[in-house]
C-alpha cells in the first residue's frame, strides 16, 4: 500500500540535512549536515524560496484544524450533555404516568429517546427544541416541566456550539487552499532540487541518499527518546 506523503517534513528532512535550515526538533542546526556542491546551489536556493511560504502555510493550516477541532470536541460535549437532559427528561415523564418506558416521549416527538441519540447534531438540536416544547405546552407537572426547560437549554447549548464551528471550519479551508495553492510550485522545485543533487553527487550516492532518506517518524502526544544521528557515511550506498 503507497503511503501518503508529508511533503512538508520531507522538505524539511532535506534542507536540515544539507545546512539550509535548522532542526525542526532542536532549533539547531545539524551536526551531520553535508554541503550541496556548487552547481547545486542555485536549486537548493530555489528549493528554499518555495519551501519557506508552504511550510508557513502548513503551520496555518495546523492551527486553524487545532482551532476546528476544539469547536468540533465542544459540539459533542454539548450533545452528550444534551442525551443525559433527554434521559431524565424520559424518566420524569414515566414517573408521571405520561409516558411509558418502551415509548416516553410517544405524545411529544415522533422520535424515542435512542433515535434522537442517533440524528446528525443540528437535526439532533431541532427535534430536541420541539420535544422539549411540546412538552412545555401540554404538561403541568412541575418536575417534568423543569427537565423539559433543561432539555431545551441543552439544545440551545447545542446549537450555540455548532454555530461555533461555522467560522473555525471557514477558516480551516481557506487555510488549507492557500497551502494547498503553492504545492504545485513547491513540488516543481522538490523534483529539481532531487534531481541536481543526484547529478551533483553522482559518484558520492551516500550523501544522496543520506539528504533523501525519509524524515523521523513523528510519535504525537510521547516525547521521543534521543537518538544518535545518522551520518552521511553511515547510510547504504544507491543502487547504481
Amino acid at each position: 500500500m503507497t503511503s501518503v506523503s508529508n511533503f512538508r517534513r520531507e522538505g524539511d528532512s532535506a534542507l536540515e540535512r544539507v545546512g539550509a535550515q535548522p532542526d525542526a526538533q532542536t532549533g539547531k542546526p545539524n551536526p551531520n549536515a553535508v554541503a550541496v556542491p556548487a552547481q547545486v546551489k542555485p536549486s537548493e536556493a530555489a528549493f528554499v524560496a518555495v519551501h519557506k511560504p508552504y511550510a508557513a502555510a502548513c503551520d496555518a493550516a495546523d492551527s486553524a484544524r487545532e482551532v476546528r477541532d476544539v469547536a468540533l470536541e465542544a459540539i459533542g460535549t454539548a450533545a452528550a450533555t444534551l442525551a443525559a437532559r433527554e434521559e431524565t427528561l424520559a424518566a420524569k415523564l414515566v414517573d408521571a404516568k405520561l409516558g411509558t418506558r418502551m415509548r416516553p416521549f410517544a405524545a411529544f416527538s415522533t422520535h424515542a429517546p435512542s433515535e434522537l441519540t442517533r440524528l446528525a447534531y443540528a437535526a439532533r438540536h431541532t427535534e430536541a427544541v420541539k420535544l422539549a416544547d411540546a412538552v412545555l405546552a401540554q404538561v403541568t407537572d412541575a418536575p417534568v416541566k423543569k427537565a423539559a426547560q433543561d432539555v431545551n437549554a441543552a439544545a440551545e447549548a447545542l446549537g450555540q456550539k455548532i454555530q461555533g464551528l461555522v467560522n473555525p471550519q471557514a477558516v480551516l479551508t481557506g487555510a488549507m487552499a492557500t497551502r494547498d495553492a503553492l504545492l504545485p510550485d513547491w513540488h516543481a522545485q522538490w523534483n529539481e532540487f532531487k534531481t541536481q543533487l543526484r547529478a551533483g553527487w553522482s559518484k558520492e550516492p551516500g550523501k544522496v541518499a543520506f539528504v533523501l532518506a525519509p524524515p523521523p517518524v513523528l510519535v504525537v502526544g510521547k516525547k521521543k527518546a534521543a537518538k544518535k544521528p545518522v551520518t552521511a557515511a553511515q547510510q547504504p550506498a544507491e543502487p547504481t
